[in-house]
């Protein structure tokens, strides 16, 4: 990335009349690597998809019904990788090397308190599904899908603290290699697991917790390298340090409260889908994996924001990681809104793939996915606005008024309207509520509205200034 010598600031480039403006192209130099890691993820949930809707219908909504209330319990830890991104970025922005990785090493002694606990739920996921009343068939796919993901808990939490500190010290294209190398070997342990050993949906699960270990390897045989030693001293900064320890958990796990609350409604959102019905929670689970290209690549743009940012107030230059921030921004808009209603032009086709034709179910889904798709395009400007704003907010440590935010839009509001909207007076989960009865059309649409609304007070907060201490 190009940073100009006499100002130290990331991203900047003078013009020959002496003006500062934003060099785009360092942006992109420093968010490619990250937009094709992001990239990766889609693939490996694309693949095990597939591999999932190889197994049965009943399989692919099982997925569907657990898999976003099993990534709230793993983010809402995994983001101290997020915080050890933050800091470590301001500490290389300030030139103090040595304490970046410091703070990768207190992500790491962080990311091994929680092993207990995941291990504890790893064996109660009943419990978490008892209020939902899934159909029996569906459930017990769940929990053989929950069992190995949940035990590889802390796993996540130490690879993506790793990826943080790689990503903050400019090193963005380590982390997509790694996941590069994952990308290759999750099919091959897919297919051995569940077809080759007979593993079944607990197969898919335990190809990606194998896959994730391996990841988290590769990244600290690297961290340890010798020219790593030498200029950060990773070798030398492994003592715990309590205080930092705490700094770092505390701000995970607000970020990570942002993040699971959202994935909490989503949990919720799915769950709603799959008690409509075998076809509509298909339908969303399939749509939702698809969406995963408009807004996962913006996590990539994202973290770049939380690169940038972070270095800029590390160098001292609020103004500039301001600007710098506007400009990550603009360039996610514009993608997810080009790449939103791409996919939904496409329709059909982006579909079929993911379709067992000799499924009952199969001719409802292919009716149904395909008009998801458009509600989908039409709230991509506002879903932008959500994922770049809140990134940005994070490399400025604006943690506490994001996290509120999204409690309350999300379960206060979101979950309610999209239980109003889907089922009708005494259905789905919670009696006391007027029911209008859309069905999965009202589902979506109270998340489209959900988007509209969380994205413009983000936004708004950011161009605030209200993040600035």
């Amino acid at each position: 990335m190009t940073v100009n010598p006499e100002s130290h600031l990331p991203a900047l480039k003078i013009t020959p009349q002496g003006k500062k403006i934003i060099d785009y192209l360092a942006i992109a130099t420093l968010a490619l690597p990250l937009f094709l890691d992001s990239l990766t993820y889609i693939l490996i949930n694309l693949t095990d998809t597939w591999f999932v809707g190889r197994i049965s219908t009943d399989a692919t909504a099982a997925v569907g019904a657990i898999n976003w209330l099993m990534f709230v319990w793993v983010m809402i830890l995994a983001c101290i990788g997020v915080a050890v991104q933050t800091k470590a970025a301001q500490a290389y922005g300030s030139s103090n090397l040595t304490k970046a990785a410091r703070m990768a090493w207190m992500g790491i002694w962080a990311a091994g308190l929680p092993i207990p606990f995941y291990s504890f739920l790893a064996t109660q996921g009943a419990v978490f599904l008892v209020p939902f009343g899934l159909e029996s068939q569906v459930e017990s796919l769940a929990l053989l899908y929950w069992f190995p993901r949940m035990l590889g808990g802390s796993i996540v939490v130490a690879e993506w603290t790793l990826r943080g500190f790689f990503n903050a010290i400019n090193r963005t294209r380590v982390a997509f290699i790694v996941s590069a190398v994952v990308c290759l070997v999750n099919p091959i342990l897919n297919q051995l697991f569940i077809f080759e050993w007979g593993w079944g949906i607990a197969g898919v699960g335990w190809a990606t917790t194998t896959s994730q270990a391996i990841a988290l390897l590769i990244l600290f045989w690297l961290f340890l390298q010798p020219k790593m030693r030498q200029i950060y001293r990773t070798h030398n900064t492994w003592y715990p340090n309590l205080k930092e320890i705490w700094q770092i958990t505390r701000m995970g796990v607000f970020t990570g409260l942002f993040m699971a609350v959202d994935l909490i409604a989503l949990a919720f959102f799915q769950m709603m889908q799959v008690e409509l019905g075998v076809a509509p929670g298909a339908a969303t689970q399939i749509v939702m994996a698809l969406l995963a290209f408009a807004y996962q690549p913006i996590v990539g743009f994202g973290e770049a924001g939380i690169i940038l940012v972070g270095q800029s107030l590390g160098a001292g230059d609020r103004i500039w990681a301001k600007r710098v921030g506007n400009g990550i921004i603009r360039l996610s808009v514009v993608y997810m809104v080009v790449f939103g209603l791409g996919l939904a032009i496409v329709g059909k086709w982006a579909i079929v793939p993911f379709v067992n034709t000799s499924n009952p179910h199969a001719a409802e889904v292919m009716e149904i996915a395909p008009k998801l798709l458009w509600i989908a395009a039409s709230y991509q400007f506002f879903h932008a606005l959500v994922i770049a704003s809140t990134f940005c907010l994070q490399g400025a440590e604006d943690l506490e008024f994001p996290a509120l935010v999204g409690l309350v839009v999300s379960l206060l509001g979101f979950v309610p309207l999209a239980h109003m909207l889907s089922f009708t007076d005494r259905g789905g989960f919670i009696d006391f509520l007027p029911g209008l009865g859309f069905g999965v059309w009202g589902g979506w649409f109270a998340y489209a509205l959900y988007m509209v609304i969380l994205g413009l007070i983000l936004w708004t907060r950011w161009r605030s200034d209200a993040w600035v201490n």
